[in-house]
């Protein structure tokens, strides 16, 4: 679900909408089906889907959100940051150009600190 915010960005949750057979599913409960978790939910760019429609990949921008690529677990209800990498240059914005329907690999195009714009496939190839 997306949140318009205007001057504040987009923000975004995820909403488990199934029928569930029993009360836990994954990571999931009957009774919690809402899921947003820093730094991931504000000031969204982009996202999109792998093939398998388990994994979804969230670009951020840097002004109300984090400025991060993100890489969910749908089921699991867990992320692992993509980009920047720890110690690497921070980002202002990562915004998904394409996904590799073969591997899964999001091409994105980033908006570095120092201002230079760079379009990287992660993991890079």
């Amino acid at each position: 679900m997306l949140f318009n915010g205007f001057a504040q960005g987009i923000q975004f949750g995820i909403i488990y909408h199934q029928q569930m057979g029993a009360p836990v599913d994954g990571n999931w409960w009957i009774s919690d089906r809402f899921w947003q978790a820093n730094p991931w939910k504000a000031d969204i760019t982009s996202f999109a889907w792998d093939e398998s429609g388990k994994h979804l990949y969230i670009g951020t921008s840097e002004v109300y959100g984090d400025g991060g690529l993100f890489k969910l677990d749908l089921y699991k209800k867990t992320f692992i940051r993509l980009f920047p990498k720890p110690g690497s240059e921070p980002a202002l914005s990562t915004e998904i150009i394409e996904i590799n329907r073969k591997n899964g690999n999001p091409k994105v195009k980033l908006m570095l600190v120092n201002e230079t714009t760079k379009i990287v496939i992660i993991p890079d190839e």
